[in-house]
């Protein structure tokens, strides 16, 4: 049996609404008239930083905050975007910077039951959502164009109905809706030409009888504008079913169709989670989170890898560090892009970790990247633009045109997004197109400086993957910032033949660094 997450609720009332609470949930009411703020030996044991640190996952509710010390204290110390608080309170500027600071959630508390219905949309929810495939496309016979796929990266249609909207083709797939939940429908969709009107139209069918229950339909306008379009069924299991509709004459680029579990306060997947979009493409985007910890140096960045699941990689290895972290995550394509953007996304992903660097008053010598496989090339390629103080790897990836030539031969049933990443970042997979997509990382990670970076790597013997990129990270560090740090490792096979080992090594080097250079100590993570 799973067990509860404990909610808090600090009032001078006790609320027989309770029961609205998810069975996820254990309610404890604490009540502020019984003296409680002033028995100091029972604060001190119920409130002490060793029982808080067993709470990592509560939830904090407070009807009523009183400015004084001990409150101030108590909130500095519990989770960040786990306090609820009346919105309606009157509270300083200096409590109300407190309270920033831990991400706290402002409510109104007039009617509570509308607060237990936010926690148990907010906190119950576990980060799930799925893609729709491009191989189960059916076009309509009724359709007047073209429509061209280009592997699973995109598809490309050309309209020429000029009156009304026609179906251009449907997803012949189907996804179960639980009723009582939301879900977001989110597409990655652009206008190549012309004046086409696109929308989306998806069909929510009764589980059993298959009857129509509602329609849900969204236009490019709103979904450029990122609106969020949100699918549920109150009283019945539904089925997902989405098509295509179009309008006018040009040229549509479909990428991505993802579905995702919504959450309470709109955020992307977690309490936190944000996603950062690309209008010059498709629309599609990168997943991060922001965690403060306890606001003591460094500041920590995981970069998730491969991930055919929609959500975030690496938060509980994260958060039991204790110290300031983010979590970037690549939902595009099957599993990832491997971070490649535009050049706008790009440096807007580097301004958004220099804020955080600066909200926590950080230098970027107290910075750190990291990563695994696919997240391996990320945690590089934003060390050129970041100089952080290390850079902490397991299975470097770099040569990603190579990656998808060695597919032919030495993984024939794996990886086929490598092909899609070809498409989609340098459209076409010649031997041309190739070094150019090996140069898209080479390019980016020559203009760092890393004069005062430390990198920790392991590495495949024999990646079947990348079996150059250790040796090319290695030379050129060695003839171009020989005042760098390279801790190194090399284990016997294929890429994915030992995680496990690459893993301990990865987790070894983040405690060695935290320990020798910001005096904390790790427990157990893997």
């Amino acid at each position: 049996m799973a067990k509860k997450i404990k909610v808090f609720h600090f009032s001078n009332r006790n609320f027989t609404e309770t029961h609205q609470l998810s069975s996820s949930f254990e309610y404890l009411f604490i009540p502020l008239n019984k003296g409680w703020q002033i028995q100091k030996e029972n604060r001190k044991d119920f409130f002490s930083e060793d029982v808080l640190a067993k709470e990592k996952r509560s939830i904090f509710i407070f009807d009523q905050l009183q400015e004084t010390d001990f409150f101030r204290k108590l909130i500095e110390q519990l989770p960040n975007y786990q306090i609820l608080y009346d919105v309606k309170q009157t509270l300083s500027p200096l409590f109300l910077e407190v309270l920033h600071r831990k991400f706290a959630i402002g409510l109104d508390f007039g009617q509570m039951e509308r607060v237990f219905s936010y926690i148990n949309e907010e906190y119950a929810v576990k980060q799930s959502g799925y893609k729709l495939s491009h191989d189960f496309l059916q076009v309509s016979p009724f359709f007047k164009g073209e429509v061209r796929k280009i592997g699973n990266a995109f598809i490309e249609i050309s309209s020429e109905h000029e009156e009304t909207f026609q179906q251009a083709f449907v997803w012949r797939m189907t996804h179960q809706l639980p009723k009582g939940e939301q879900h977001v429908f989110f597409p990655e969709v652009m206008r190549l030409s012309g004046a086409v009107e696109v929308v989306f139209k998806v069909f929510l069918l009764h589980e059993q009888t298959q009857e129509l229950l509602d329609v849900v339909e969204a236009s490019l306008e709103e979904i450029q504008q990122e609106k969020p379009i949100l699918l549920e069924s109150k009283e019945e299991n539904a089925n997902i079913s989405v098509s295509l509709y179009l309008k006018g004459t040009g040229e549509v680029q479909i990428g991505q169709v993802h579905v995702r579990r919504a959450i309470a306060s709109r955020q992307s997947m977690i309490s936190g989670g944000a996603n950062l979009l690309d209008h010059e493409e498709n629309g599609d985007g990168i997943f991060y989170y922001f965690n403060p910890g306890d606001f003591k140096p460094p500041l920590a960045i995981y970069f998730s890898g491969y991930r055919p699941l929609e959500g975030f990689e690496g938060l509980g290895m994260m958060s039991k560090m204790g110290c300031p972290f983010m979590l970037i995550a690549d939902p595009r394509l099957e599993g990832g892009n491997f971070y490649l953007s535009t050049e706008k996304l790009e440096k807007r992903l580097v301004e958004i970790i220099q804020e955080k660097l600066d909200f926590l008053g950080f230098t970027n010598q107290e910075l750190v990247l990291s990563g695994l496989s696919m997240g391996t090339f990320g945690a590089l390629y934003f060390a050129s633009y970041l100089s952080p103080k290390c850079v902490i790897i397991g299975k470097p990836l770099t040569n990603l045109g190579l990656i998808a030539e060695n597919g032919r031969i030495h993984r024939t049933q794996e990886f086929a997004t490598a092909y899609d990443m070809m498409c989609y970042n340098v459209k076409g997979i010649s031997d041309e197109k190739i070094k150019e997509m090996d140069e898209m990382f080479w390019q980016r990670f020559r203009q760092g400086d890393y004069n005062q970076t430390i990198f920790a790597i392991a590495y495949m013997k024999q990646d079947d993957y990348d079996a150059i990129a250790f040796p090319m990270l290695y030379d050129f560090l060695k003839e171009h910032s020989p005042n760098s740090h390279l801790l190194y490792r090399g284990f016997i096979g294929h890429h994915n033949d030992n995680s496990p080992a690459i893993n301990n090594w990865f987790v070894k080097q983040y405690r060695n660094l935290m320990w020798t250079n910001y005096q904390r100590i790790i427990g157990k993570i893997v």
